[in-house]
């Protein structure tokens, strides 16, 4: 499978999850000018701007649009105890072919903006992702963790692979489903590079641009 990304250059961290470290506090104006030693909390606007769109993903279609919204509902009922710090959130769903077929699949994004580190590590934590813990290629972020499983419906596997990703006071959840394990999981991988690499545009105050072509 191919993949090519562009738009935004990344340093891989070290592997693996690791603590939060020293805290820093979020400005109590996020809109205001960025300073190094304070933590960028993405605003709705932000989030807007981050999700991916049509020409992110070129050869995928969206299924719906993304969703952005302030509400912690939503939020709640996937973490019923980690959203109270939540100040916003979005998600959208892209297809390609036939879900099931060799080349098809199907990838969703979800984005959480905390009001600092410390509450998005919180929230880390409480966001439990279903299957057998695995390994992505490289790393992203501050902490990542990923999972693996492969499901029966209709007759068919379903492979279905999941990394959430805490960068900074965000928190990054990207799934993607098809019709083969390995194809799955490297689709995985390279969505949440493009997310990733989105994210940290709008943190340093840049419009997010990158694209990735993804088989």
């Amino acid at each position: 499978m191919g993949v090519l990304v562009s738009g935004c250059g990344s340093d891989a961290p070290a592997s693996g999850s690791r603590s939060p470290g020293p805290i820093r506090s979020a400005p109590a104006d996020p809109s205001a000018a960025a300073d190094p030693g304070r933590a960028k909390v993405l605003q709705i606007r932000d989030v807007k701007a981050v999700m991916p769109d049509a020409a992110a993903l070129p050869g995928w279609r969206e299924t719906s649009g993304s969703l952005v919204t302030k509400d912690r509902l939503l939020c709640q009922t996937v973490v019923p105890n980690g959203c109270r710090t939540t100040v916003a959130m979005g998600t959208s769903k892209f297809l390609r072919g036939e879900k099931m077929s060799k080349t098809g699949g199907e990838i969703s994004f979800t984005l959480y903006s905390c009001t600092s580190e410390r509450t998005a590590h919180e929230l880390f934590a409480e966001l439990t992702l279903s299957g057998s813990k695995t390994r992505l290629p490289g790393s992203l972020g501050d902490e990542q963790a990923a999972v693996h499983t492969t499901l029966s419906t209709g007759g068919r596997s379903v492979a279905i692979a999941s990394t959430k990703i805490r960068a900074g006071t965000t928190i990054l959840w990207v799934t993607a489903a098809g019709a083969e394990q390995h194809t799955t999981q490297q689709r995985t991988r390279a969505a949440a590079q493009l997310f990733h690499d989105r994210t940290e545009q709008a943190k340093t105050g840049e419009k997010p641009t990158t694209n990735a072509h993804i088989d």
